[in-house]
């Protein structure tokens, strides 16, 4: 029965897999990368702009500059990759902290573009691919446990990791009768670049390492949704199933302290 066996074929060695990692040039995507390439993975890394220094030249790693939000530059990136992908790693985000009255239309389309619009671009335009390969490639999609409860001044960002949970849920029942493997990334606060525009107390705080390894972990289980930290997630999810009255009014006390 499908509620005893795994959702994914599990991903226990990396040694020699082919990843394609889309927005790894920073944040939970380059400590993913380091990871991969201590462990023998072949990485080809994608992002808009590539610090390729830091990577001193190994051979193990090519490069790829890539907008996710430009569908030619997706088409274009695609054709270059000639070998076959095992596993592709969608990591671009786009985060602005604060009210939806204090963002402004930039602000407002980057968000959209970069985290629901690029990421289904690029699916569509790699499911030929992965399709004709036949050996079970797997795509990683990263979203957020921000999918899991509508959080105060959380509204554009919320909304675009709430379409991308259900665009992979909707994306992994269509491929799996290909051999496509999908996994949804559903981290919790995580100490990045964009995290460090919040002003309010971010529980159960994670590093990027740790981070990884919760990604990895979850890969090797063949776990759907990666979720992490575990209490947190949990904690969301238990709140978002409450009655709601009961909710809004945690919601309501939430908005209170980061409004303080």
């Amino acid at each position: 029965m499908l509620c005893f066996s795994t959702a994914n074929a599990p991903i226990k060695h990396w040694k020699n897999k082919r990843v394609w990692m889309v927005g790894a040039s920073s944040g939970i995507g380059l400590a993913v990368a380091q990871s991969l390439q201590a462990q023998g993975a072949r990485l080809t890394i994608s992002a808009r702009h590539i610090d390729q220094a830091q990577w001193h030249h190994n051979t193990s790693v090519d490069f790829l500059e890539m907008d996710i939000c430009q569908i030619e530059q997706i088409q274009t990136a695609i054709e270059q990759l000639t070998d076959v992908i095992d596993v592709v790693m969608i990591f671009a985000g786009a985060y602005t902290a604060g009210a939806l009255s204090r963002q402004n239309v930039n602000d407002i389309n980057s968000t959209i573009n970069t985290n629901l619009l690029g990421v289904i671009h690029l699916s569509q335009a790699l499911i030929p691919k992965l399709t004709n390969q036949k050996d079970g490639a797997h795509l990683v999609i990263v979203g957020s446990a921000a999918a899991y409860l509508p959080m105060p001044n959380g509204a554009v960002y919320g909304a675009s990791k709430a379409g991308i949970a259900y665009f992979a849920q909707s994306l992994y029942t269509e491929l799996k009768p290909q051999g496509i493997n999908v996994s949804l990334v559903s981290p919790g606060f995580v100490r990045t670049r964009l995290t460090a525009q919040n002003t309010f107390v971010m529980p159960s705080l994670m590093s990027t390492q740790q981070a990884s390894d919760a990604i990895l972990n979850g890969l090797a289980k063949g776990t759907f949704d990666i979720a992490f930290p575990k209490g947190f997630t949990r904690m969301m999810r238990v709140i978002n199933a409450l009655p709601w009255c009961l909710r809004q009014w945690i919601l309501n006390r939430l908005n209170q302290q980061e409004t303080q």
